[in-house]
C-alpha cells in the first residue's frame, strides 16, 4: 500500500507548484506588458505621424497664402521653420520658369501665356520640339513646300512640323479695330497676332525675327534647326525681337504627329544672355515636416497669380480642332459670318 508523503515532501511539492504558478504569472504579465508597450509605441508613432502630416499641411497652406498674396514671387529654396513639438524641415516653392509639356496627338495644341514679365523682360525665346528616337538625318530634312499630309500619314518620314501662333498685347482692353494680323497693321494697332509654320530643317537654320515688319509676319513656312545629334529635343526655333513693353501669348500646335516641347526665354536676342523664368500659371509647393522621429512630406500645385490675368476674351484658342458658326467684327470676314461645312 502507498505510504503517505512526509511533511517535508509535501512542502517541497507545494513549493514547486508555487514556483510554476509564479513563472506562469510572470510570463503572462511580461507578455501583457510587451503588448501594451507595443501598443503605446504604435499609438505614439501614429500620433507623431499625424502631427508631422498636419505640420506639413500647415506649411503648404502657408506657402499657398504667400504665393497668392504675392509675398513669394520667385523660387524659394528649402526653408526650415521650427515649432515647439514639430517643424518644417523643408518648405520649397518653385514657380515654373521653362514651360514644357507634350502634344500627345497629331495636331494637338497648347497655349502658353507668360503675360507681362518684370523688367528687363525677355528679347528672345527658344522653342524646342521632337524627341523621336529616329537617328536618320533625312528624318530632319523636310522639303519646302510642305509635303502632303498623305506622306506623313503613311510612313511618317519627317519630324513633325510645329505651328506657332504668337499674340502680342498691351495692358488694358483692345477693340476689334486695334487688332493687326500677319503684317496687316491698322493705324491704331495695339495687338499683333501672327502665325508661322516651322518645318524640320538643316542644322544652321531656325532663327527668325518676330514683329510687324519682320519676316515672321509673312507666315512661313520656315525651317527649324533640327538634328538627330541634338538632345533631348531634336528641333528648335529661336524667335527674336520681343520687348518688355508688351505681353505675349504663344500657341504651339504639332502638325501630323505627336511631339514634346520646351520653351526657354532669354534677355538677349539669339537665345543669349540670362535665362528669364516666366510664370506659366503653376506654383509647385513641396513641404517636409518632422515630429519626433517621424517625417511626412506633402506636395501640391496651385495656380499662381504671377501668371497673367490678361483677360484676352477676344482671343479664343482650342487644344483641338473646333468649328462653330460665328460672326466676325469689323467686316473682317466677307458676309459677316461663317457656317461650318
Amino acid at each position: 500500500m502507498k505510504q503517505p508523503l512526509k511533511l517535508d515532501q509535501r512542502g517541497f511539492v507545494s513549493m514547486i507548484t508555487v514556483i510554476l504558478i509564479s513563472l506562469l504569472l510572470l510570463l503572462v504579465t511580461t507578455t501583457m506588458v510587451t503588448i501594451e508597450v507595443a501598443q503605446l509605441r504604435k499609438a505614439s508613432d501614429t500620433e507623431q505621424s499625424m502631427r508631422a502630416y498636419y505640420t506639413a499641411e500647415a506649411g503648404v497652406e502657408n506657402a499657398v497664402k504667400n504665393v497668392l498674396n504675392g509675398t513669394i514671387v520667385a523660387d524659394q529654396p528649402c526653408t526650415r521653420v521650427a515649432y515647439d513639438t514639430a517643424e518644417w524641415t523643408c518648405q520649397q516653392v518653385e514657380l515654373s520658369g521653362q514651360p514644357t509639356g507634350k502634344l500627345p496627338a497629331p495636331n494637338a495644341a497648347v497655349t502658353v501665356d507668360p503675360g507681362f514679365v518684370a523688367a528687363p523682360g525677355y528679347n528672345s525665346v527658344k522653342i524646342e520640339w521632337d524627341q523621336s528616337p529616329n537617328v536618320n538625318p533625312g528624318y530632319y530634312s523636310t522639303t519646302n513646300p510642305l509635303p502632303s499630309q498623305a506622306v506623313y500619314d503613311g510612313s511618317l518620314p519627317f519630324a513633325p512640323p510645329l505651328e506657332i501662333t504668337t499674340v502680342q498685347y498691351p495692358a488694358g482692353n483692345v477693340t476689334a479695330g486695334e487688332v493687326c494680323v500677319d503684317g496687316i497693321v491698322p493705324p491704331a494697332c495695339k495687338m499683333l497676332i501672327q502665325n508661322a509654320l516651322f518645318l524640320p530643317g538643316g542644322a544652321a537654320l531656325g532663327t527668325i525675327n518676330y514683329g510687324a515688319a519682320a519676316a515672321y509676319s509673312t507666315g512661313g513656312p520656315y525651317f527649324g534647326n533640327c538634328s538627330a545629334l541634338r538632345t533631348p529635343y531634336h528641333c528648335q526655333v529661336i524667335l527674336n525681337g520681343f520687348t518688355a513693353a508688351n505681353a505675349h501669348m504663344f500657341r504651339l500646335q504639332s502638325r501630323y504627329g505627336a511631339s514634346a516641347y520646351r520653351m526657354t526665354f532669354y534677355t538677349g536676342n539669339n537665345a543669349s544672355g540670362a535665362v528669364v523664368n516666366v510664370p506659366d500659371g503653376t506654383a509647385t509647393i513641396d513641404v517636409t515636416a518632422k515630429a519626433g522621429n517621424t517625417f511626412r512630406r506633402v506636395i501640391t500645385k496651385v495656380p499662381s497669380p504671377q501668371a497673367p490675368a490678361s483677360g484676352l476674351n477676344y482671343v479664343i484658342f482650342s487644344d483641338t480642332g473646333v468649328c462653330k458658326d460665328f460672326s466676325v467684327l469689323g467686316n473682317a470676314f466677307p458676309g459677316g459670318g461663317y457656317t461650318c461645312p
